[in-house]
């Protein structure tokens, strides 16, 4: 559409430029104001037709010969060359007047358009949730285990708090939190973004594990690792422009960056080297997947938390997260379908149904700080026993889904068997 607006207001320009030039040369031969014959003239010169033009009027037979000099040449040259440096400028202009209407309108016109988007959009989700209900059931279910689990947990340990009670609780809370996500947008039909939502509840579980299997050691490293990331960032924002208006972005002073400089030295010389990677809290108590002494990735783990299987699937996730090209061809929302996905969709909620119900409920089993009492493992058995249901019917509104896609295709097709 710029193109065109470009090529439309350069041949008006241009077109406007000859004009003015053959008027001067008419009036010049004693033709006066004769905007039809100049029109005429115009015409034939853009047509290419070879010979002179024999314009036919009500006035006597003569012919006029209008020659353009190099002086006159160069000038019009002058004047388009004007025109082209200055069309950025009058193309904003045009932009902005003719968006000015179209912006009130917009307003004028949103309030109808809102009610008709939300009687949509309700539509669809009624349709949707009479599809996926067994599984929106399961997991609104589970998580209201795990907030009632969290709480009751959380109350018993604040009677002797740890770290590792601290770092627990506030996992087991971003766990709840991110679940509560995940379901939100499954609840609307945004499959992929739940998945996205997922790896976050995939990696705060598998640290939960880890924080049971390796106990209090652990939770001290991890909250101790807070001085190596706040120290990198800040030194790493000193490099980057900071946003005047944004207040948390200032550059700590002299005083406190040496107070940061300090607690990240004094981490190294406790933990070592290694503790300046990304995962140096797990790094001596957290085994390396191939054995190597090499830096953890969160690879490692998901290995040692038992949850090595959901790699694949993890890597899936980050197509949501970040956006490569090999992502374009993987959106759960198509059920397969080529196409571009902008919006919700019915399909593709079982991936994300089931792994959300797994991670919420491993975490239900692994937060008990080590305290396996028998309300524990009775809430852990109740757990698994929602997860496993949800997996079913996520699995069961997937396959009705896929039988009823076929019959739409077959009668879409001619074939009504």
């Amino acid at each position: 559409m710029l193109e065109e607006t470009m090529h439309s207001l350069l041949d008006e320009a241009i077109h406007r430029i000859l004009a003015n030039a053959v008027d001067h040369k008419l009036r010049a031969v004693g033709l006066g104001e004769r905007p039809d014959l100049r029109d005429a003239l115009l015409a034939h010169v853009r047509s290419d037709t070879p010979g002179p033009l024999h314009f036919e009027d009500e006035g006597p037979d003569r012919t006029v010969d209008l020659t353009f000099s190099d002086a006159e040449m160069a000038a019009m040259e002058v004047q388009m060359n004007r025109v082209i440096e200055g069309l950025p400028e009058i193309i904003q202009d045009a932009a902005e007047a003719g968006a000015e209407p179209l912006y009130d309108d917009l307003w004028r016109r949103w309030p109808q358009e809102r009610r008709h988007q939300t009687k949509d959009r309700r539509r669809f989700v009624r349709n949707l949730s009479n599809r996926w209900i067994e599984m929106f059931d399961g997991l609104s279910m589970l998580l209201t285990v795990g907030r009632e689990h969290g709480q009751a947990v959380t109350e018993a340990a604040n009677a002797e708090p740890t770290a590792l009670t601290h770092v627990c609780a506030h996992l087991f809370a971003r766990i709840l939190q991110v679940a509560s996500e995940c379901v939100t947008l499954l609840d609307q039909g945004y499959a992929d973004g739940a998945l996205a939502r997922w790896r976050t509840l995939h990696e705060a579980s598998v640290l939960l594990v880890l924080m049971n299997e390796f106990g209090l050691p652990l939770a001290e490293r991890y909250l101790a690792h807070q001085a190596v990331d706040a120290w990198q960032e800040q030194n790493a924002s000193r490099h980057v422009p900071q946003n005047p208006l944004d207040a948390a972005a200032k550059p700590l002073g002299p005083a406190e960056s040496a107070e940061l400089l300090d607690a990240y030295n004094a981490a190294i010389a406790l933990y070592g080297p290694s503790f300046k990677k990304p995962y140096g809290w797990g790094n001596g108590l957290v085994p390396k997947a191939d054995g190597s002494t090499n830096a953890l990735g969160f690879a490692d783990l998901a290995a040692a938390a038992g949850r090595a299987a959901l790699a694949e699937e993890y890597k899936f996730a980050s197509y949501n997260v970040h956006p490569t090209a090999r992502s374009f061809d993987w959106r759960l929302g198509l059920m397969g379908r080529d196409g571009l996905l902008i919006g919700a969709s019915n399909a593709g909620l079982e991936l994300p149904g089931a792994r959300v119900a797994e991670s919420l409920t491993l975490a239900i089993a692994f937060f008990t700080h080590n305290e396996l009492t028998f309300d524990c493992i009775m809430v852990t058995k109740i757990a698994q026993r929602l997860r496993d249901r949800t997996i079913k019917a996520a699995l069961k509104a997937c396959d009705q889904l896929r039988r009823d896609e076929d019959a739409l295709n077959r009668i879409e097709d001619g074939d009504d068997r």
